[in-house]
């Protein structure tokens, strides 16, 4: 592993880290995009700060986008290269729990933000189907990430990783351009 320090909405960040990465070890395998923006859970689509709803986009989607564009000169090196955008239920109609249509229009744009990566994943799935790249996203459902979250019913971390590794160590033949969850296909 090699420390890089790195915010996916700055566009010189990104070069910066990725030169760095190009340097040495000069080629990558697996790219994670788990960035999010800072959101709020009350927000309506109606009444949201639309320059609130922009910074959750710009981390959320245009960060997963930008790292994956500058990527992938090292992971076109790869003899097994994955992208994986971790993305969320919230970004799905069929989510029984937090899907668009189940929180009444709560937290907007993240949801929205999430649907927008969902789309780009397909996109991007598409794009590289004739390449070793498989692209996907993955919801690891809501996990114990900040204090207060078991008491609202969050898995464990290690729970919700274990989706993100499932999509990074996919076999060459494995699916491209879905949402999982635990391995399992969302309708998004």
């Amino acid at each position: 592993m090699l420390p890089v320090g790195l915010d996916v909405a700055d566009a010189q960040s990104v070069r910066t880290a990725v030169a760095t990465l190009t340097e040495d070890p000069g080629r990558l395998d697996i790219v994670i995009n788990n960035a999010a923006a800072y959101v709020d859970w009350a927000e309506l689509a109606s009444t949201a700060d639309l320059n609130a709803a922009r910074a959750v986009l710009e981390v959320n989607l245009l960060g997963a986008w930008r790292m994956t564009n500058a990527l992938l000169p090292l992971l076109r090196r790869s003899e097994h290269p994955r992208v994986v955008h971790v993305s969320s239920g919230a970004g799905s109609h069929d989510d029984e729990q937090f899907g668009l249509r189940k929180r009444h229009g709560a937290a907007a744009a993240y949801g929205i933000s999430k649907a927008a990566l969902n789309a780009l994943t397909s996109t991007q799935a598409a794009e590289f189907a004739d390449t070793p790249i498989i692209v996907n996203a993955v919801c690891p459902g809501l996990t114990a990430t900040y204090p207060g979250a078991e008491a609202m019913g969050a898995r464990p971390v290690i729970d919700g990783a274990a989706s993100v590794l499932w999509a990074a160590t996919l076999p060459d033949d494995g699916p491209r351009g879905g949402l999982f969850r635990d391995g399992q296909p969302i309708g998004w």
